[in-house]
């Protein structure tokens, strides 16, 4: 329902997690992830192996007539590490060259003028994107096995990805997980991913595929808000993503959890975009309507990252709008009894250490 659809009717899809063989009223506890930068490692600085590929666009229309023309090729393909490399100096479109003369070179070690180049979307991403009909390709597969082969000890995997997995080892904890991510796949490229996930041992059952959103589908653009009610532009991630939170959170909301229960929503992304504003959605519906949902944020990004964002790298938010830092970061894992590697652990335990040992169990029962 989520591939290829032209409307999406969550109340439907997230049926399966309300007490569906229940005939009394339990807590419904949803972990929300994001992908790249999440689930995978696509960071060179912590030296990630997960490297999509990106294809950058030649300049043809120059600035003016003393402008020099562009001598590259039309375009050329390179990586998301090499993007990041250069971002700063690409053009930014037709008749908007960046740094022209400064040259730069790849991780192949050829050279290039990212001035003369720019990001054209949604081309340059098509990578990121459902492979053309008959190509017999899956851009998702080959990354994650280019991945794998360049790192044997796991360095492909995400902040979240021990989570992620270990919630994997039972059915009801693949049930209780969701990807929100800014690619564009097919569900048949996700079944073939997630089966090699399987097959590979990465992870033991396959989260459902109907809780898979990939938000740069055409089912999803009435969640940019473009000429619809949330306003906002029609290529904007963080609306789409909040959003489809939003509409999840309010359909978790409908549905009682017992007396005294709350559900949960556990959101994780590594953009602080992404992050403050599904902050900003979590603190509107707990403000407007008083769900019956407490509503966490996982900050999976970089230590500068999470200094960008205005909330902490753990946050909780009641349903009465109040904010909690969440200080114990061993306990977001231990409530779901998962054994963390220390290394993951100080990946996420960035920043100042502020009454370590303080958290009062709030994560029991909720991952």
């Amino acid at each position: 329902m989520m591939f290829g659809s032209k409307s999406v009717v969550l109340t439907a899809v997230l049926a399966a997690l309300f007490v569906a063989n229940s005939s009394h009223a339990a807590p419904v506890h949803l972990n929300i992830f994001d992908f790249d930068g999440t689930l995978v490692e696509n960071r060179q600085v912590r030296e990630g192996t997960f490297n999509p590929k990106v294809v950058l666009y030649r300049i043809e229309q120059r600035l003016n007539l003393i402008q020099t023309e562009a001598q590259g090729p039309k375009s050329i393909t390179i990586t998301y590490q090499d993007l990041h490399k250069i971002s700063e100096h690409l053009g930014a479109g037709e008749g908007q060259p960046g740094a022209v003369k400064r040259e730069v070179e790849l991780s192949d070690g050829s050279r290039i003028r990212p001035g003369e180049y720019y990001l054209r979307l949604p081309d340059s991403y098509q990578f990121f994107r459902e492979a053309p009909q008959g190509s017999k390709r899956n851009y998702l597969l080959e990354t994650m096995i280019e991945a794998e082969a360049k790192g044997p000890e796991g360095q492909w995997k995400g902040p979240l990805w021990q989570l992620f997995s270990a919630l994997t080892d039972t059915k009801e904890g693949a049930e209780r997980i969701a990807i929100i991510t800014a690619r564009g796949h097919s569900r048949a490229e996700w079944t073939e991913f997630l089966d090699y996930m399987v097959k590979k041992k990465h992870i033991k059952f396959r989260p459902s595929l109907d809780r898979i959103y990939n938000v740069t589908r055409p089912e999803f653009d009435r969640y940019s808000g473009a000429g619809g009610a949330h306003g906002g532009d029609l290529v904007d991630i963080a609306a789409r993503k909040a959003n489809l939170v939003r509409e999840i959170v309010y359909s978790l909301g409908r549905v009682d959890p017992g007396p005294g229960q709350l559900h949960s929503v556990l959101f994780t992304d590594d953009e602080a975009r992404n992050f403050d504003r599904v902050a900003e959605v979590f603190r509107d519906v707990a403000f407007a309507a008083r769900t019956p949902v407490r509503m966490i944020l996982a900050n999976a990004g970089l230590e500068s990252q999470v200094r960008e964002s205005d909330h902490y790298r753990f946050t909780s938010i009641e349903p009465s709008g109040s904010f909690k830092s969440l200080t114990n970061i061993e306990n977001l894992f231990a409530a779901r009894g998962v054994s963390v590697p220390t290394e993951t652990i100080n990946k996420m335990n960035a920043g100042p250490r502020k009454a370590q040992r303080t958290c009062d169990g709030l994560f029991t029962g909720v991952l």
